[in-house]
């Protein structure tokens, strides 16, 4: 189920956007996600993603624990950053991600 979901939504997204890059925690995991949805770049790192000045917006789409710590870096590199919910566990984490996206003027849903 999760791969027709993610079939699904990069089916949905080459449509709309053009798939620059994906990162995972194992490059392997990347490298194969990304040939089989034909996207041009893998990393085994999210640094890397989000210092690719190809990629122009992020979708972060990891375990729910992760949300935070990933989009708290994506802001501090000037990075449009969308995250999939639950945005953060609780209120708080919620609200700082807000104020942080505010004061680096940077897209943030």
């Amino acid at each position: 189920m999760t791969i027709e979901l993610a079939n699904i939504t990069c089916t949905f997204i080459r449509f709309v956007w053009k798939l620059a890059a994906i990162a995972s925690r194992s490059e392997t995991i990347a490298k194969d996600f990304a040939d089989e949805f034909d996207i041009p770049k893998c990393y085994g790192n999210y640094k890397d993603l989000m210092s690719d000045p190809e990629v122009d917006v992020i979708y972060i789409a990891t375990i729910a624990d992760n949300h935070v710590k990933l989009a708290t870096q994506c802001l501090l590199h000037g990075k449009p950053t969308v995250v999939e919910k639950p945005l953060s566990l609780t209120y708080e984490e919620s609200n700082t991600l807000i104020q942080l996206a505010n004061a680096q003027q940077v897209f943030f849903m």
